[in-house]
């Protein structure tokens, strides 16, 4: 009986000791993980996020950028990580369309969207899709009309194959009923570079990186990829406003974690995501940068997911194989 009690008395011991571990995360430094260069839309997201979390969690917050594979090699680094939350990942769509492209190739995924654990969206930014000050097109309907009259010739420009401008122009592409030439550059300022040189004829930015050059007169931007105007370019509208059903894009900015992470940690991390996102000063800087917050907790997060993961699935189906 006495060897019970002491038994007892240990495992008591050792449930309080998670539960106090839990209580107290994080109690050392957080890494955030950017799987992408720095200066990109979630780098720039990462930074004040990170400032804002170290404000809240009392522990330092790093920003490690981990490049390559176009979000890939970061992302099966996250991966294989410890579920213990120290390590964070901040990706965009290209956790679906990676898998979805290597399924195109007949290669099995280097990794799937179920081997992490979503636990929050912070930006969902629409693309702006430009054009040179002075060429051809007006409108975004008079780019579709001169496909439609000469399909596989208008050539537009993306940051990479299967990258957040290839996808959502081939998105138009597919419910507009035409084809574009798409020209992949290694990333998306030089597929600017190539619309301002005359090589391509369109490209998609962010509102944050077009409106200089709108208002300069150097690019003209033809329509915005979400479900309404922006106020920093009012004029402008939608896709759908253009007559093109069933495209609405966004270049959304979500953290993740492995797979198997402890429950109580995840609610940590979560309630310390969503202060974050209502810091002034975070606000303040996100305000700076263009990038509008929209915060959706891990369910309605998983939800979005999860219709997001089939539309984007179709779209590189379509798309194919692009050497």
């Amino acid at each position: 009986m006495k060897a019970l009690r002491i038994l007892g008395v240990i495992i008591a011991a050792g449930c309080l000791t998670v539960a106090q571990a839990n209580d107290v995360f994080p109690d050392r430094r957080v890494q955030l993980i950017v799987p992408f260069p720095p200066g990109g839309v979630i780098d720039l997201t990462a930074r004040p996020v990170a400032a804002a979390l170290e404000r809240i969690w009392k522990q330092p917050v790093l920003v490690i950028n981990r490049p390559g594979g176009g979000g890939g090699v970061g992302a099966v680094a996250m991966a294989s990580t410890k579920p213990d939350g120290y390590s964070l990942l901040l990706a965009h769509m290209s956790m679906i369309t990676i898998p979805a492209s290597d399924r195109v190739f007949g290669r099995p995924p280097s990794f799937t969207l179920d081997q992490f654990t979503p636990l929050a969206l912070l930006v969902a930014d629409p693309l702006v899709i430009i054009t040179k000050g002075d060429g051809p097109y007006k409108t975004l309907q008079e780019m579709v009309e001169a496909a439609r009259k000469a399909p596989g010739i208008v050539p537009y420009g993306s940051s990479g194959n299967y990258g957040a401008v290839h996808v959502p122009m081939e998105m138009i592409a597919l419910n507009a009923g035409v084809k574009f030439n798409h020209a992949a550059y290694q990333g998306g300022g030089p597929a600017l570079t190539a619309v301002m040189g005359g090589h391509v004829v369109a490209t998609m930015v962010s509102p944050a990186a077009s409106i200089p050059h709108v208002k300069r007169g150097d690019l003209r931007a033809l329509a915005v990829t979400g479900g309404r105007r922006i106020p920093t370019l009012p004029d402008v509208p939608t896709v759908l406003e253009s007559g093109i059903p069933d495209v609405e894009f966004y270049l959304w900015v979500g953290v993740f974690a492995p797979a198997q992470l402890p429950d109580a940690v995840a609610q940590s991390i979560r309630d310390g995501l969503a202060k974050a996102l209502r810091d002034p000063e975070l606000i303040g800087q996100m305000a700076k940068l263009n990038l509008p917050i929209e915060h959706m907790d891990a369910p309605a997060f998983k939800a979005f997911l999860a219709k997001e993961e089939p539309r984007l699935n179709a779209v590189i189906q379509r798309i194919g194989k692009v050497d």
